[in-house]
């Protein structure tokens, strides 16, 4: 597995290098501190090439740290469980949750209601499995504050014509039917890290 981890890490050195794409942020409020998590793992730390650093957690979910010349280091994760990326997922619930609410005849009651009690399922998990931990107390609270700043930025007229909305109700549609809810399932099944990649 050590072997597989090097490999894993000197992939992600050179892809780094060569895509542009920008590494997504957990979600504001639900962060995860890698710096601290270095630290605290630092017998399990591997260091494949100067300036990288990468700490595998059970999952396994890998964390990459990348020091710049400036001194500066930019962490990423990666989820390897097969399960999916809570973080992720966790992100995409905010989203739906948050067009649902502005775009309320997009989904019935029933719906709705599924929603919300998916969104606060992953809520939980990502608090309980974030480093640091989210006291149970604080989860309400912040995904109330995630969903109301994330709602302020979105600007979405209903109903359609407006372009998207029709593929956003789909992509609400989708969440809701057996194959979303198992994966979701799936994903609170196994603690682990909640991070961000891959997220697709």
């Amino acid at each position: 597995m050590k072997t597989l981890v090097l490999i894993a890490a000197l992939l992600a050195g050179l892809l780094t290098g060569l895509l542009a794409g920008p590494v997504r942020a957990d979600v504001a409020g639900f962060e995860n501190d890698y710096r601290a998590l270095f630290t605290s793992h630092a017998g399990r730390v591997q260091q494949p090439a100067p300036g990288m650093r990468v700490l595998e957690m059970p999952g396994p979910v890998i964390i990459y740290e990348d020091t710049a010349s400036d001194g500066t280091r930019h962490y990423r994760a990666e989820d390897h469980s097969g399960r999916g990326a809570a973080g992720c997922m966790f992100d995409a619930l905010i989203d739906a949750t948050v067009i649902a609410g502005l775009c309320p005849d997009m989904l019935d009651a029933t719906s709705s209601a599924q929603l919300d009690a998916m969104t606060r399922a992953m809520a939980r998990f990502v608090a309980a499995n974030a480093a640091p931990p989210l006291p149970v107390r604080a989860v309400e609270p912040r995904l109330r504050s995630v969903v109301r700043e994330r709602a302020a930025r979105i600007r979405v007229r209903c109903p359609a014509p407006v372009s998207g909305v029709q593929d956003n109700r789909a992509r609400l549609q989708a969440m809701l039917r057996p194959g979303g809810i198992g994966a979701l399932k799936r994903a609170l099944a196994m603690p682990r890290l909640p991070v961000m990649q891959p997220c697709d």
